[in-house]
C-alpha cells in the first residue's frame, strides 16, 4: 500500500485562499450528517493547486471529492467510487483551535470499490449515503481485507476513541496514525480505510481530492 505523507509543502497563503473560497461560498454547502461539504472542488481550486500538487503526483485525472468541516470524528470508510486506481488527497485546513488532531489510515483495505462507511451498531438512518453504502464491521465485512483476530491496538486506540465509536467498531483493524496539520498532504488508495481520529477541537476544515493515478512509479 503506497501512503505518501508531504509535510509542510502548502504554503499559508494557499492555505487562506482555501479557506476562504470555503467561508464565503455557503451557498454550495451541502450537510451530510452535520458534515457541512462542497463537492467537486477541483473546478473551483484546480488553479490555485495544480502547480503545487503536480509536482507530486498526476493531476490529470480527477475523480472529484469536497471541501468539509465537521465537529464529530467521522466513521471508517472508503472512497473509491468505482475506480480501483483512485489516491484521496488530503490537505487539513484549519482546526478551531490548535490540538494534536490525528487522522488514521488503517491497513485494512476493501475490495468492493463502490465505496462503503462502517458504522458499527449505532442507529443509522434510513438509505444510504449519496455515494457510499452503509455496512456494519469492517472484521465481519468479507470485502474487507486484511483484518486481525485481534482487538484494536490500546495505543491506537486512544486515538479513536470517542462516544460512539467503540472498539468494537475498530476490531482486527491495524493502522498508523498521522498528524493532521494545515500544510500537510496525505496521499492513500482510496480504498484503504480511513477515518478521524478523535476530536479535542470545536471542528476542523480540510479539503479531500481523488485523483486517478495509474502509473505509481511517478510519485514522488
Amino acid at each position: 500500500m503506497i501512503i505518501k505523507n508531504y509535510k509542510n509543502v502548502v504554503s499559508s497563503e494557499i492555505l487562506d485562499t482555501l479557506i476562504q473560497f470555503f467561508e464565503t461560498n455557503t451557498h454550495l454547502y451541502k450537510d451530510t450528517m452535520g458534515m457541512l461539504k462542497i463537492s467537486n472542488p477541483w473546478q473551483h481550486v484546480q488553479e490555485i493547486l495544480d502547480p503545487l500538487l503536480s509536482q507530486y503526483f498526476d493531476t490529470s485525472s480527477n475523480l472529484g471529492d469536497n471541501f468539509y468541516k465537521h465537529s464529530f470524528p467521522y466513521f471508517p470508510h472508503i472512497d473509491s467510487f468505482g475506480n480501483k486506481n483512485s489516491y484521496n488527497v488530503l490537505i487539513p485546513l484549519k482546526l478551531s483551535h490548535p490540538v494534536n488532531q490525528k487522522f488514521i489510515i488503517f491497513d485494512q483495505y476493501c475490495t468492493d470499490y463502490s465505496g462503503a462507511t462502517w458504522l458499527g451498531n449505532i442507529w443509522k438512518p434510513e438509505g444510504n449515503f449519496e455515494a457510499n453504502k452503509k455496512r456494519e464491521f469492517p472484521y465481519k465485512d468479507i470485502d474487507v481485507v486484511g483484518c486481525t483476530d485481534s482487538p484494536v491496538d490500546p495505543d491506537l486506540y486512544k486515538d479513536l476513541h470517542y462516544d460512539y465509536r467503540n472498539e468494537e467498531m475498530f476490531f482486527g483493524l491495524t493502522g498508523t496514525a498521522y498528524d493532521y496539520t494545515p500544510g500537510n498532504i496525505l496521499l492513500f488508495p482510496s480504498n484503504s480505510i480511513h477515518c478521524t481520529g478523535k476530536m479535542d477541537c470545536d471542528w476542523k476544515m480540510g479539503l479531500s481530492l481523488r485523483f486517478e493515478i495509474l502509473d505509481t512509479t511517478t510519485l514522488l
